[in-house]
């Protein structure tokens, strides 16, 4: 059974959350890290310096002499053959060639909403754009959700630290972090990121990838053992409090009729599948949201249909 910890970190300094982390390391039983890590770390993540960064992760596996190996974005590529599943022949995944000599895994992803992993951003997140050579923009959504499921095969984490003392959970680019006071400990990725989409008011199993790699056996979205400092419900709560963006268009011409008490002139038809193009529409609508005077003219609008689907465009 994956097993989840909820840390409470309201002020984060390198000791607060090294502290955070212990307690949650303790509660998992103190799960192995070998000395010889490589980390993957969202930058700014807790907010610390690459150097304090790097001293949590000696600290994790007790060798506080050694400096951490950190994994980015440049490297020599393997392509891995993925075995998860039937007829997977000629199915292979290019990732950075380092994942082939790591011992132990630390997945470090800084929280977040993100329309590219179906409004989770986290550790799965972190590991594709930093590991897997493809990246969201060069494929549509259905492709890069499946490579979302298939970077736990190839990059299965030993321990995944979430930074959520801020979390930004809007789309429009003037929507700020805003602090959460969470760390999120977990010994598996996908548990760690189907609890952070409950966090967010989501369900992990109507999201594609997530439901995609559970049933293949990469992780867990269901039966979890959550614990710690605060109930999920607190964390939950806070996020309410900052209004989350919508993640469909559908979730947000309803949240506007309701908040504004007008239809929203966009008719959303529904397909199949999202395409890019119809997350882009939904970041567009984000962002005029939160300027007032755009916000004035929409409802005066002709009314006009996105279309989201494996084989439709979105017009405007």
């Amino acid at each position: 059974m994956a097993r989840v910890y909820l840390a409470r970190v309201d002020e984060p300094t390198a000791d607060s959350l090294t502290a955070a982390v212990e307690r949650a390391r303790a509660w998992l039983g103190n799960p192995c890290l070998s000395g010889d890590v490589s980390t993957v770390a969202a930058p700014r993540w807790g907010r610390l310096s690459r150097r304090d960064v790097g001293q949590l992760v000696r600290s994790l596996t007790g060798r506080p002499d050694e400096r951490p190996r950190f994994i980015g974005r440049s490297g020599e590529i393997l392509r891995y053959q993925l075995s998860v599943g039937e007829d997977r022949l000629h199915d292979q995944l290019p990732a950075r060639a380092e994942l082939y000599r790591v011992h132990g895994l630390l997945l470090a992803p800084v929280l977040s909403l993100d329309l590219a992993a179906g409004g989770v951003g986290g550790a799965v997140l972190l590991a594709a754009r930093r590991l897997v050579q493809v990246r969201a923009e060069q494929q549509d959504l259905h492709a890069w959700g499946q490579t979302l499921a298939e970077v736990l095969e190839v990059a299965t984490a030993d321990l995944v630290i979430g930074d959520g003392t801020t979390a930004r959970v809007g789309l429009s680019p003037r929507t700020l972090p805003q602090p959460l006071g969470l760390v999120l400990v977990a010994d598996d990725a996908l548990a760690h990121d189907a609890t952070w989409a409950r966090i967010l008011g989501l369900d992990p199993a109507a999201i594609p990838w997530m439901a995609r790699a559970a049933e293949a056996g990469l992780g867990q979205i269901d039966g979890l053992e959550i614990h710690g400092d605060e109930p999920l419900a607190f964390f939950r709560r806070r996020v309410q409090g900052y209004a989350r963006s919508a993640c469909s268009l559908e979730e947000f011409a309803g949240g506007w009729a309701r908040d504004h008490g007008l239809a929203l002139p966009i008719e959303v038809v529904p397909c199949r599948r999202r395409t890019v193009g119809a997350d882009r529409v939904l970041r567009w609508l984000a962002a005029l949201a939160d300027e007032p005077k755009l916000r004035e003219q929409l409802p005066g609008q002709p009314t006009v249909a996105v279309l989201a689907g494996a084989r439709a465009t979105s017009a405007l």
